[in-house]
């Protein structure tokens, strides 16, 4: 039981920290220094470029998919999309929630998902986009994806609910979640045909 307590104690403590790491960081948004013919252009990267740039992705592969838009901040400023079945000549409202990080040291990147977005009926997409080095790398996994490898199912929520994932990409392209145990997730990894596999689901 004791033991139990200092584990407790200690991953508690680890929690803050990464709050306090975070708070520091909000303001310092990843910026890219690139050289162009010899002179300096600096391109800023911040969630709102790396959500455009997922709708964009949305939209070039999923053709299932229109009145693809950001979402309403009441919905959590995630992408909302309308999924056209048009063999069962029927639409359906398509929630998807949306993360962005920048690099927490090599190929290392850190996500903090909403507690009631894992278990909310209204999400049918979660969408993690990464600044890897200036460019632009994403895993895509369905609702039911999410559940299956149990990617929130043994974490603790933080004070402000949410749970903390780290995404590691290995130098042989293999992608595992390793914040508290190591789950392998290559495969949803820059796969944005995942959207139209709800077509089957519905």
């Amino acid at each position: 039981m004791e033991n139990e307590r200092i584990i407790m104690d200690l991953l508690n403590r680890i929690i803050c920290l990464e709050e306090r790491v975070l708070e520091l960081e909000k303001s310092s948004i990843s910026i890219n220094d690139k050289m162009v013919d010899g002179e300096s252009s600096l391109k800023t990267i911040s969630r709102k470029t790396a959500r455009e740039y997922a709708i964009k992705q949305i939209k070039t592969n999923c053709p299932s998919f229109n009145n693809i838009k950001v979402a309403s901040r009441e919905k959590g400023s995630g992408i909302e999309m309308v999924l056209d079945d048009k063999k069962k000549s029927m639409k359906y409202p398509i929630g998807c929630k949306f993360y962005y990080s920048k690099e927490h040291g090599e190929n290392r990147f850190w996500f903090r998902v909403d507690e009631v977005d894992t278990h909310s009926d209204d999400i049918h997409l979660f969408i993690f986009v990464m600044n890897h080095g200036g460019t632009y790398k994403s895993l895509i996994m369905t609702s039911a994806q999410f559940h299956k490898h149990r990617l929130a199912a043994k974490k603790i929520a933080d004070k402000s609910k949410k749970f903390h994932m780290y995404f590691e990409i290995a130098d042989n392209g293999e992608v595992v979640e390793n914040r508290d145990e190591e789950i392998e997730v290559t495969k949803y990894f820059e796969d944005w045909s995942i959207p139209e596999s709800l077509v089957r689901s519905h």
